[in-house]
């Protein structure tokens, strides 16, 4: 078979299509990237698979003549996908929900190729809630999504995930690392471009605990603003490794004690992975979807969620103590039943069966 993977560039719709591609050429069938890729196009490439690129760009103002010209480039962007997948002859297309995805299954629905849907999220976007009628199936992530769509033609595969368990042992890594097997280790990041205020408050709060508790961070801060994150931590005494990025993220998974992040799906997924308790910031634009994912992990167990607003209130400084002290019920994890090994499996069997 000749699939088309529909995405774009952001890793939250990347992955799970990398994931899936995986196994679909596992299998013996052909798989081809349509969408905007722009700075991650390396990456696919990289993985031996053929991109194709069609520019599109989403609906990022209120103002009526600036509405009006994205509806003329979305129209555009469905005919030059409708020409580019006439010329592929593909015998599915998949679509992984983000903006650019949404001309290509549009044009793959009006040509007749059979379409599925994979939803990332708990709360679909935009492009997902109107494709949702005109595709055959869509399969979900999170059993909460369900309520979404039309449940006649909805599934549950999972989130498809690239990332693998290490083959180095915890007290190895952390010997790697230059960390110390006998403290807590907390694992920072903001998400892969870094949070002002997780690189400045959280240091600040992390000093003031300092004092009455043993444990060591690993803080990813992203480019911007790694220099000064460092600074702030050399002030501060406490022992710390710092990242500008890190592509060894089950690495510091597998070290990490506890986690504070945000919660895009990606992360969602790898902290069930990897079974770490964590205190999860949601990024509070881009439709609230990072809230909802939150919530499906906190109602698991496994994650306390503070709203940014919140974030100096003390919230955040209390849901810390609380797991230093093994008082908070993050010290004592059930099984979440979120995340789902086969997922890429599941996700390309439904795509064959599509057809």
């Amino acid at each position: 078979m000749k699939i088309v993977l529909a995405t774009g560039g952001t890793g939250g719709h990347l992955f799970p299509a990398l994931a899936t591609a995986r196994e679909l050429t596992a299998v013996g069938h052909r798989v081809i990237f349509c969408g905007d890729f722009r700075k991650n196009q390396k990456l696919i490439e990289d993985d031996g698979y053929t991109v194709v690129n069609i520019d599109s760009r989403g609906i990022t103002s209120l103002n009526p003549i600036k509405i009006l010209s994205a509806m003329g480039r979305a129209m555009t962007a469905v005919f030059r996908a409708g020409k580019k997948l006439y010329d592929i002859k593909p015998d599915v297309v998949c679509g992984f929900g983000c903006y650019s995805a949404f001309p290509i299954v549009l044009a793959a629905v009006i040509l007749r190729i059979p379409c599925l849907l994979h939803e990332q999220n708990v709360k679909p976007g935009k492009a997902n809630k109107i494709l949702a009628y005109l595709v055959s199936k869509i399969a979900v992530s999170f059993q909460e999504s369900t309520l979404y769509f039309p449940p006649q033609k909805t599934v549950l595969t999972g989130c498809p995930v690239t990332i693998q368990f290490p083959a180095k042992s915890k007290n190895d890594l952390l010997s790697e690392y230059g960390l110390d097997a006998n403290r807590q280790t907390i694992l920072i990041f903001g998400g892969s471009q870094g949070s002002q205020k997780f690189n400045r408050d959280l240091v600040s709060i992390l000093e003031k605990l300092k004092a009455q508790y043993s444990f060591q961070i690993i803080h990813v801060s992203g480019y911007k603003d790694f220099s000064d994150v460092k600074d702030r931590y050399l002030k501060t005494g406490i022992p710390v490794q710092v990242f500008n990025f890190s592509n060894k993220m089950a690495e510091l998974y597998t070290m990490a004690d506890l986690v504070i992040g945000r919660s895009g799906a990606m992360t969602v997924f790898e902290l069930a992975m990897f079974k770490r308790p964590s205190v999860l910031i949601p990024y509070p634009h881009a439709g609230g979807h990072q809230k909802f994912n939150a919530q499906a992990l906190a109602k698991a167990g496994w994650a306390k969620v503070i709203d940014e607003k919140y974030f100096n209130s003390g919230e955040v400084s209390g849901a810390i103590e609380g797991f230093l002290q093994g008082s908070s019920s993050l010290s004592q994890l059930s099984e979440a039943g979120i995340y789902q090994p086969d997922a890429a499996k599941k996700l390309a069997r439904e795509i064959f069966i599509c057809r």
